[in-house]
């Protein structure tokens, strides 16, 4: 039998111009890990994560680390006056079949891994 699953594995990078996750913008949760709150806060910070913000509500992310971020909705961080308008951010995510796991590596990178379900063919007659 064929693996159900596909693993594939993105590193977001962080360069002089890549757009950074917007200081303030998330809250961190019932942290089990063996990273300090400063540390998870400033790799959240210095990575990009922008693209899992939604509109109107917040989001929340579980990390295989141990713990657990919330990401403000945009429509706070107008309120924050962290952002001008929540123009670019989207009301809702598209139902998927990919299930995305966090990690942060020591390093201070995350990593995202999506597995990919995949249905068994239904047979032919």
């Amino acid at each position: 039998m064929r693996n159900l699953f596909v693993w594939l594995f993105f590193v977001l990078t962080v360069s002089a111009f890549a757009q950074k996750t917007i200081p303030n913008s998330f809250i961190v949760k019932d942290n089990k890990s063996s990273y300090t709150e400063n540390f998870i806060t400033t790799s959240i910070t210095d990575s990009n994560l922008e693209s899992y913000r939604l509109k109107n509500k917040r989001n929340t992310i579980i990390f295989e680390n141990g713990f657990t971020i919330e990401l403000l909705s945009a429509k706070e961080l107008v309120v924050k006056g962290l952002i001008n308008k929540p123009s670019g951010y989207v009301e809702s995510f598209p139902v998927t079949v990919h299930k995305r796991i966090f990690n942060l590596l020591n390093s201070g990178i995350i990593t995202i891994g999506i597995i990919e379900n995949t249905h068994p063919k239904s047979s032919k007659k």
